[in-house]
């Protein structure tokens, strides 16, 4: 079987049935429309060029299932073959898109033919993922600390004693007390920033929106000093032009509530490559293609988990050998399904649906899923047994 190579990294493109096309990161050969290209200079280079391959949906939906993988080092975790077997898994849960970064390079994908490869997809909760590090750029930008009263901006609180000392890290760490919120319900700002403190802050753990929704509003108003108006969006654009663009990321979309507001816990919708490239940003610490994006202290914040609840930090839930702790029904359907199988150090985001971003910092791997979010079989503890390489016992 030919293989184009240029020596970077060889990719294979197999659809079902057919074997369509054969390339590498720096070059490309078609059967429709052969052609060489230089190798590319970037990761983001190299996503861009594959672009320009006919993966649409009526395409698509032809041949079948389309994989991209590619032929890397090996690596003491994962294989092809691996993605593979994790890949028919996902499938068979109704996953719609897989893609698996070694080393700031993507190694596997694969994608349904219900979806193109890219064709922005509803994240759910796992648009969470965005909160801390949006907060730590925000730190980073001077406009407030972790340990900031929420009610320095949020002045409606100032009069509340308990409420008063609620800092910005409680809040996105779900230990300020206040009440969680409905999940599948979103309030608008002004419905979540009135809501009741039902425990003392840093005491205990609720997941919920409504945090997240005051953390919108708290942003807004944060930009308005620099913006000289209020946008009921600025959650959402100071995302996009701090943090996205930079990586060349493009929003699909962003729900809003009824008052136009951002739906800041389950609103984004992106494809699977640009999620990825998120996750390759904060593999490298808040590095992107050699620059410092997010300070990497900062981002260490954000990935702290509490003494009310070790496994889950600023919008990413942490997998630890620590305790387990008790949360509600609903919370667990979203949450990961942690076991054995779980790489200690690794962090997820995860949406309902089973929607899902695992970053391994340490192992260099990022890893995402996208899947129906009207179906909630998937297993994050049997894809992680079907992903990871069986290791030989001494």
């Amino acid at each position: 079987m030919p293989v184009t190579n240029c020596g970077t990294c060889t990719w294979i493109c197999i659809v079902t049935r057919t074997v369509l096309i054969f390339l590498s990161v720096g070059s490309v050969t078609c059967a429709q429309d052969p052609q060489i290209q230089p190798p590319p200079t970037s990761l983001s280079e190299a996503l861009l060029r594959l672009q320009m391959l006919d993966t649409g949906p009526t395409r698509q939906q032809q041949l079948g299932p389309i994989e991209f993988f590619a032929e890397l080092p090996p690596n003491p975790l994962i294989s092809v073959e691996s993605c593979r077997a994790a890949a028919e898994y996902s499938a068979k849960m109704d996953g719609r898109a897989l893609v698996v970064l070694i080393n700031d390079q993507c190694g596997y994908e694969r994608y349904e033919p219900s979806w193109p490869r890219f064709k922005s997809h509803r994240l759910g909760n796992a648009s969470e993922c965005f909160v801390g590090v949006v907060a730590a750029k925000a730190v980073q930008d001077g406009l407030f600390n972790f340990d900031d009263p929420v009610s320095d901006t949020i002045t409606e609180w100032a009069d509340d004693s308990k409420k008063a000392v609620v800092t910005i890290r409680q809040l996105l760490t779900m230990t300020s007390g206040i009440e969680p919120g409905e999940i599948g319900y979103v309030a608008t700002y002004k419905t979540a920033i009135q809501v009741t403190l039902q425990n003392d802050p840093g005491k205990s753990f609720g997941y919920g929106v409504n945090a997240f929704q005051i953390f919108g509003e708290l942003i807004c108003r944060k930009l308005v000093a620099k913006n000289g108006s209020y946008d009921p969006m600025g959650y959402v654009n100071y995302l996009d032009e701090r943090i996205l663009k930079p990586l060349k990321i493009e929003i699909g979309f962003w729900s809003q509530t009824p008052d136009k507001e951002a739906n800041v816990s389950v609103g984004a919708f992106l494809s699977a490559v640009d999620l990825a490239k998120f996750g390759a940003m904060l593999c490298n610490g808040g590095t992107w293609e050699g620059e410092e994006l997010i300070k990497k202290e900062l981002l260490e914040e954000v990935l702290k988990g509490t003494e009310a609840n070790p496994k889950y930090g600023m919008g990413f839930w942490l997998v630890s050998q620590n305790q387990d702790i008790e949360v509600s029904p609903e919370t667990r359907m979203i949450m990961p399904s942690f076991g054995r199988t779980m790489i200690d150090g690794m962090y997820i985001a995860a949406g309902n649906g089973r929607q899902r971003l695992y970053v391994l910092p340490n192992e260099k791997i990022v890893i995402v899923r996208l899947g129906d979010p009207r179906v909630d079989l998937f297993r994050d503890e049997t894809f992680f047994r079907n992903l990871l390489v069986k290791q030989d016992k001494p």
